[in-house]
Formats: C-alpha cells, sequence, structure tokens
C-alpha cells in the first residue's frame, strides 16, 4: 500500500480559499437575512404565570371492572407532561383568542380564516415550561402589547381549568354512562343467544341434561353387561341341554317279565338222555370203548353248553315315555325361550345406550359454545354490576370535583414592565447559519470537485504517492547557461535529486530509463522532462529525451529550442540531435518519423539506448491521443503520471494508471504540476 501523507491544515484550507466566492456568498446571506431581521424586529412583550398542578383522582387509573385491585397512579412527569398537553392544545388556543378578540390580540391578521391563523400563532407565541424537580408549570406568552398579552394568558389559564374539568368528567361519567348502555345491550344480546341455543340443542340446564346422558350411559353399560353374562350362561346351558338331548332316547322300557331258559330245558333233557344212554352202554361195553367215549364227549359238550346257556329268558317287556328325556326337552325349551328374549334385549339395551351415547357425544360437542356463551353473560353480568358501582363513584367524584380543583395560580399573568426584541440572537444565529453554511458549501464542492489542489488530493483520490509538488510560476528565464544549456524553468536540483533518488532505488543497473505521462495534454509532462534532462546533464551524465509522439509547436524539442538551445544532428539520418557541446541528446521533430514498433521492438530500443545512455527519459503522450505509452511502460524502470493542479481530473488519471498497469507497467509515483498556492502568505508561513 503507497503511504499516505497525514492531512494538514494547509490541506483544509486550501479548498477554504480555492472556494472562497462560493464560501464568502454562503457566509453573508443568513448574516444579511439575519440582520435585516434584526433591524425590523420590534419590540415584544413577555407575560409569566405559573401553575401549581397536586394530584387528584384524575389521575389514578382503577380497575373497571373489579374494585378488590388497588388504583395505579401516574407518576409526576406524566401528570405534568398531561397537563402541558392541555395548555399546548389547539382548541384551547382557539377558545383564547375567540374570547379575547383577534383585533386586539393580533390586529394584523386578516382575511376569513383569521382565527385559526390567529390560534397558530398563539401556539407559536406561547411557552410552556415545566420547572425542574417540581409540580409547577411556567406559562409565557410574547406579544406586542403588555396589557393584551397579560389579558390574554390569563384568559387562557381560566379556559384551560374549565376545559380540564370538562375533560375529566367525560372521561367520568359520560364514557360509564354510554358503557352501562352498551353493556346492557350485549347482556340482553347474550342472554337471547343463550336460550335460543337451549331450545334448537332441546335442554333447558346444560349440566342437567350432560349429567343425566352420563347417568343413563353408566347404568346402560351395567344392564348391558349383566345382560351379556346371563345370556353367555343361558347360551352355554342351551348347548349342553341340545347334547344331552341327542344322547337320551324319548322311550324307554317300564317293565321287563323273566321265565326259566327253554334252551337249559332242552339241554337239561339231552344231558339226560346221554346219561342214560352211557349207563346201558356201560352195562354192555367196557370202559374205554369208542361208544362209552363219545358218549362221555358228547356230554361233557352238553354240560359247557348248559353252562354258558342263559338261565332265563325275557317273557314279556312294557314300553313308555322316557322322563328323562321329557325332563332334558323342557329344560331345553325353556332355556331357548331365555336365550331369545336375552337377546331381545340386548338389543333393545344396545339401541338405548347407542342413543344415549350419540346424545353424550352431541352434550360434548355443544359443551364449549355453550360455556362461551355462559362465560360471556357471566362476564357481562359481573361487569354490568361493577360498572353499575363505577357509575355511582363517578357520579359521587364527579359532585366532589368540582369543589376540590387540582390546579392551583400562584402567579397569575401581570404586564411586563420591559420588552425584547431578540436583535442578538438573532445576530448570533446567523453568524452561527452563515458559518455552518459556509463548511458545507466547502466541503460539497470538495467532494464535487473532480480536479486536484494539493497532493493530499492526489493520494487520496488516486491512491498514489506525490513525489512532487511543481508550482505554477517558473523560476528562472529561459536563456542559454553553461556549455549551451537553457536554465530550468520549473525544477530545482532538489527535485532532480528525489527524482534521481527514487529512479536509481528502482533501476539495478547503473543506466535508467523513466517515463512521464499525463492523463491528458498540456499537464506539463514536456517541460518537467527537459528541465529534468537540463539538470541531469549537468551532473555529467549522458541524457536521451525521447518524445515518442511529438505534437508541432510542442515538441521537447521546440522547447529546448525556445529556451535558446542550439541542436546539432547526430549520424546520416539525423535521428538523434546533441543539444550544444553538452551530454544531452533528444529526438528532432520530424513530420517523417514515427514509431511503429510492437512491445518487443520498444524492449529492444530500450535496452540499445541504456547501453548507450546513462539516462533514457520518455515523454508519452497521453492515452486519449495515442497507445504509444502504453507500450514503453513495461520497458521502462520507472513511470511518473503528471497531474495537473486544478485541470487533470480523477477518474482520467486513475483510468491512465489503471491502464499502464493492465499492461505490466507500473506507476510508482505521481508530480502534482502547475500547483498554486490559494492561502495568504501570511496565514501560509504561520500553518
Amino acid at each position: 500500500m503507497p503511504t499516505r501523507n497525514p492531512i494538514t491544515a494547509r490541506d483544509v484550507l486550501t479548498p477554504l480559499f480555492f472556494f472562497k466566492r462560493r464560501v464568502v456568498v454562503s457566509l453573508l446571506v443568513p448574516i444579511v437575512l439575519a440582520l435585516i431581521a434584526a433591524l425590523l424586529a420590534q419590540p415584544s412583550f413577555t407575560a409569566e404565570s405559573r401553575l401549581l398542578i397536586l394530584l387528584g383522582d384524575d389521575y389514578v387509573l382503577k380497575n373497571p371492572l373489579t374494585a378488590a385491585v388497588p388504583g395505579l397512579s401516574f407518576d409526576r412527569s406524566q401528570i405534568v407532561k398531561a397537563e402541558t398537553e392541555i395548555l399546548g392544545s389547539k382548541e384551547l388556543a382557539s377558545a383564547t383568542v375567540q374570547a379575547i378578540g383577534v383585533e386586539r390580540i393580533y390586529p394584523r391578521i386578516r382575511g376569513p380564516m383569521k382565527v385559526q391563523a390567529a390560534a397558530e400563532q398563539l401556539q407559536k407565541d406561547l411557552g410552556i415550561e415545566n420547572v425542574p424537580q417540581s409540580n409547577v408549570i411556567r406559562l409565557t406568552l410574547r406579544g406586542g402589547d403588555r396589557q393584551v398579552t397579560s389579558d390574554a394568558l390569563n384568559k387562557l389559564v381560566a379556559l384551560y381549568q374549565d376545559r380540564r374539568r370538562g375533560i375529566f368528567e367525560q372521561n367520568s361519567q359520560g364514557s360509564v354512562d354510554s358503557q352501562m348502555i352498551a353493556l346492557n345491550n350485549q347482556l340482553s344480546k347474550a342472554e337471547n343467544q343463550l336460550e335460543a341455543f337451549a331450545a334448537v340443542h332441546g335442554f333447558a340446564d346444560f349440566q342437567q341434561e350432560f349429567q343425566a346422558a352420563l347417568t343413563r350411559q353408566i347404568t346402560l353399560k351395567n344392564e348391558l353387561h349383566v345382560i351379556d353374562q346371563t345370556l353367555a350362561e343361558r347360551s352355554g346351558r342351551l348347548g349342553q341341554l341340545t347334547k344331552n338331548n341327542v344322547g337320551v332316547p324319548a322311550v324307554t322300557e317300564l317293565t321287563t317279565d323273566f321265565v326259566r331258559s327253554a334252551q337249559q330245558d332242552a339241554l337239561g333233557q339231552s344231558l339226560l338222555s346221554l346219561q342214560n344212554q352211557r349207563r346201558d352202554a356201560a352195562a354192555e361195553y367196557v370202559d374205554g370203548s369208542p361208544i362209552i367215549a363219545e358218549l362221555d364227549r358228547r356230554i361233557a359238550k352238553v354240560q359247557a353248553d348248559i353252562a354258558v346257556a342263559p338261565q332265563q329268558q325275557v317273557n314279556a317287556v312294557r314300553r313308555g315315555i322316557n322322563p328323562v328325556h321329557q325332563e332334558i326337552d323342557t329344560q331345553l325349551r325353556r332355556a331357548q325361550t331365555d336365550v331369545a328374549g336375552l337377546t331381545r334385549s340386548k338389543a333393545e339395551a344396545e339401541a338405548a345406550l347407542q342413543e344415549a351415547s350419540d346424545r353424550l357425544a352431541e352434550l360434548v360437542k355443544l359443551g364449549p359454545e355453550y360455556r362461551t356463551l355462559q362465560r360471556q353473560l357471566t362476564l357481562l353480568d359481573t361487569a354490568g354490576t361493577e360498572l353499575a358501582k363505577r357509575s355511582q363513584e363517578a357520579r359521587l367524584a364527579a359532585t366532589l370535583s368540582r369543589s376540590q380543583a387540582n390546579v392551583r395560580v400562584l402567579q397569575a399573568a401581570t404586564p411586563p414592565l420591559t420588552s425584547h426584541t431578540g436583535r442578538p440572537v438573532m445576530l448570533l444565529s446567523g453568524i452561527v447559519v452563515g458559518l455552518i453554511a459556509a463548511a458545507g458549501v466547502t466541503v460539497v464542492s470538495a467532494a464535487l470537485f473532480q480536479a486536484m489542489l494539493t497532493p493530499n488530493d492526489v493520494e487520496q483520490k488516486l491512491a498514489t504517492p506525490v513525489v512532487l509538488a511543481v508550482s505554477s510560476d517558473p523560476t528562472a528565464t529561459p536563456t542559454p547557461g553553461e556549455r549551451g544549456l537553457p536554465s530550468p524553468m520549473y525544477l530545482t536540483p532538489d527535485d532532480v535529486k528525489v527524482l534521481t533518488h527514487l529512479l536509481r532505488s528502482i533501476s539495478s543497473g547503473s543506466h535508467a530509463s523513466l517515463q512521464m505521462i499525463g492523463p491528458t495534454d498540456g499537464v506539463g509532462v514536456t517541460s518537467l522532462l527537459v528541465d529534468y534532462a537540463l539538470l541531469a546533464a549537468r551532473e555529467r551524465q549522458k541524457v536521451l529525451l525521447l518524445d515518442l509522439e511529438p505534437k508541432p509547436g510542442r515538441s521537447a524539442t521546440d522547447a529546448l529550442i525556445a529556451r535558446g538551445a542550439v541542436l546539432h544532428p547526430m549520424g546520416p539520418d539525423g535521428a538523434v540531435a546533441r543539444v550544444g557541446q553538452t551530454n544531452l541528446y533528444v529526438t528532432p521533430p520530424d513530420e517523417n518519423f514515427e514509431l511503429t514498433m510492437g512491445e518487443r521492438d520498444w524492449t529492444k530500443l530500450l535496452a540499445q539506448a541504456c547501453k548507450e545512455y546513462d539516462l533514457v527519459l520518455i515523454d508519452a503522450p497521453p492515452l486519449s491521443r495515442s497507445w504509444l505509452g502504453l507500450f514503453a511502460a513495461p520497458s521502462v524502470d520507472v513511470t511518473l503520471a503528471v497531474i495537473g493542479a486544478e485541470e487533470s481530473r480523477a477518474p482520467v488519471a486513475l483510468n491512465m494508471i489503471e491502464r499502464v498497469g493492465g499492461v505490466g507497467g507500473v506507476v510508482a509515483a505521481a508530480i502534482l504540476n502547475k500547483r498554486r498556492f490559494y492561502i495568504p502568505k501570511a496565514v501560509y508561513n504561520r500553518l
């Protein structure tokens, strides 16, 4: 970042003296106007009155709906502020003007709107001030007549007392009565809405209806639960009886008669016969004979059959209705009847429960609306009761307020003895306004002025350090000096030392090159380069002054010739001329001379020139006329921007610096040329 010099008093005062005409006009206009106003000012009289404001019931805020909450009292500042607003109201001023008379208090006001105009003027002339740390209000009124002024102020105080009483009475009794009427209307409307709501939804008392519906729902649920239990029990009994009824026959045997079995008798006869045959065979045959063995076998078989044959057989069977089946059937039919009855009872109970539940749901849904209506009715009823009590209190307070005033007149207005014109204040105000206007004009003019006056302006607007500030007045006459070198007109040896030091600090070798370029023509680039070349040549340096685009009559060669220098062309083509017998060389102006080289050619040319010359100075044309300065910028060691004081515009100069930087060059510093000193010398030397 380039370093900037601190702003000095000279930098601040320079715009002031540069725009001195504007500053003087802006300073004198308010002063002259104040002087005229002071000369035309008429004497005025100021009447004074003082009021004491006491704390009363008017400034106690009470809850209008409940007396249990204590009242909230205003503080002193709020009370005094309220009284001040009443005193400064336009209605009070109009009433005062009408009571005194417009012709008497403001005789100069004419026209159909004179009362309103007089009231506005009275508000301007009336002063209302709270005495610090007290409840006292100080009233002042300015006027042209001492007696009329005091009478008007006393009348205003009297009207103020009547008006404030009316304001507070209106806020008490009148508002309470209007609230009572409005509240009664709202209460009647709320009652009608509640009655209509109950009639539409079929209930007289919502809570009783809701409780009855809830009780019926609970009862039906319990009853349905009992029915379900009983029905489950009867259904189980019915199922079991149905199973038993299937397993028990409807007809059963009642009695059975038994006789001896005929099979036993036949087998007995057969056994007896076989035994008789064995006895006969045993008599005839010996034991072990086949006949006896066969008879024994047959006897054994008959005995075995007798053993397994039944002893008795049924003779007669009597059948009839089974009493067990009859009892089960009776119980089954009774169970079926019970189940059917319980099923019907359950259906009826469920229907009744659904009806009760629907009614309960309807009441639950209506509950918020009913409670809102009921709450509104309750609030209105309570508010009506409290408002009636407040109405009675307001009537009593209004009666007492007529006998107890909260405002005391400490000092009534009397005709003032002295008058005031306000001329010193007017003059002082005119001077202060003039000084402020002059400072404002200076600041605005300097801000809008795009040119630069001081080195600090250049550094602030271009962000480039200023290495030299050259005066616009020449320091010498253009006469030839030592060995044919003219005297420099603008630069001094000290200036050249500064430039040489800057150049050597940037240049890496013993040979250096420097280019000066300006934003526009006429900023003095050629003059500064000629002076620099003359002073550098005196230091035994071989200097080449290269004019990139000579302008006829204003080239570096023309400047040297105008100062009395003698040029000697050098070489066969005469591209360089020597000034006398010195070390200064310059490119002579030639109409056919034109540099049309590219960037590489410039680099070679400057490198060759730096080998032959100790110092190469390039006079570049402004970018508005030629782009040659951009070609040379990257090849030189140092590029300096020459800014014409009061002439070069900051945007143009800044654009030039940015364009040089855009091609690879660097504007190391700036030279403020043609600087003028607007501050008087006596003042300048003291800063």
